[in-house]
Parts: C-alpha cells; sequence; structure tokens
C-alpha cells in the first residue's frame, strides 16, 4: 500500500515515515508541504495520506476539502489541535481519523487501518444514497409518464402503470426509461 505525508513541519516526519514502513507501507515521497497535497496525491495517486499539521487552520481545511473533492482517499490527520471545532471542521472537510497529540509512531499502522475503513464505508454510503435518490427521481418520473397517460388517453391510474410496463416489456427497456420517453414527448407537444 502506497503512503504519503504532508505537513507544515518536515522535521517531526521522519518517526511517522519509519513506523509506516515498519507496517508494511510504501512511503512515495519525502514529506510534502501541505500546500501541494491535491497536486501531489494527483499525481502520485497514494492508497492513503497521512497530514501532520500543529494547528487545524482554514488553509488546512481548504486543501482538504479540496482534496476529498478531487481525489477522495483515505485520511489519517495527526494534530496537537483537540478542539471539538477543529475535529468536526476536519471530519466535514473529509478526514476520516483526526488524532489529537499522538507522541506514539507505532499506532500509525492501526490508525491507517482505521482512516481505510471508514473511508470505505463513507463510500459505501454515499454510494447508496446516490442509488437510493436516483430511484426516487426516477419513481417521480414514472408518476408523472402515469399522470399524462391518465389525462391522454383517460386511463385510471392501475391501466396507466400496466400499459408502461407493457411498453416497457414491448421494448425490451425499464419503465423508467419509457417514462422519460412520454415525459419528453408530452413536453414537445405542450
Amino acid at each position: 500500500m502506497k503512503l504519503l505525508l504532508a505537513t507544515d513541519n518536515r522535521n517531526s516526519s521522519a518517526p511517522l515515515m519509519e513506523a509506516a514502513v515498519a507496517c508494511g507501507w510504501q512511503v512515495i515521497s519525502p514529506a510534502i508541504p501541505l500546500e501541494r497535497v491535491t497536486l501531489e496525491v494527483a499525481a502520485l495517486r497514494p492508497d492513503a495520506l497521512i497530514v501532520l499539521t500543529e494547528t487545524v487552520t482554514p488553509p488546512v481545511l481548504q486543501q482538504l476539502r479540496k482534496l476529498h473533492l478531487q481525489a477522495p482517499l483515505p485520511v489519517v490527520l495527526l494534530t496537537a489541535d483537540s478542539t471539538a471545532d477543529a475535529i468536526g471542521k476536519a471530519i466535514k472537510a473529509g478526514v476520516n481519523a483526526y488524532v489529537a497529540a499522538c507522541a506514539e509512531p507505532a499506532r500509525i499502522g492501526h490508525l491507517l487501518e482505521v482512516a481505510r475503513a471508514r473511508f470505505a464505508e463513507n463510500r459505501a454510503m454515499r454510494a447508496e444514497l446516490e442509488a437510493t435518490r436516483n430511484l426516487l427521481a426516477e419513481r417521480k418520473r414514472i408518476e408523472r409518464a402515469k399522470g399524462i397517460l391518465m389525462k391522454s388517453r383517460k386511463l385510471e391510474e392501475d391501466a396507466a402503470y400496466h400499459l408502461l410496463r407493457k411498453l416497457a416489456m414491448d421494448r425490451n427497456k425499464r419503465i423508467g426509461e419509457i417514462a422519460d420517453q412520454i415525459i419528453d414527448t408530452a413536453d414537445l407537444l405542450l
């Protein structure tokens, strides 16, 4: 597994890199400055990222948000900042494991595994949420198409739905696709 370390204090990163290597991670670059993290992640494509910073500042949070949107990956944030505000903002910015005042580099392997597990869980939940939103949107389009059929053909709701199903089966398409075609046609005619 490839690991990248971003920090605002390169002097304190050596023990972390050694501990990560001892846990089986391949550190793919010397510690990079925090302001370059998005570029380096895009170029090097690591499997995880450790961010080492003294305090969680707005520029750090901005970099983390940008990274989360452009190239999401498991992120461990190590900092001396243990305020609830900093923790909440970091989690919202895409951090998967937030560790305040960690003086034990030997724990880094476990922290990376926690970050990877939380990242995978978060990604699965986002995919499930997106699938649910898509199903709901499709269901709304089907309801709209049924309404169009009911009005234009003077059908009851059940009959309109059965007509949609029959059209879908006859054309070997999903009901949602047929509903979209009916809506598009109705929009053209109105």
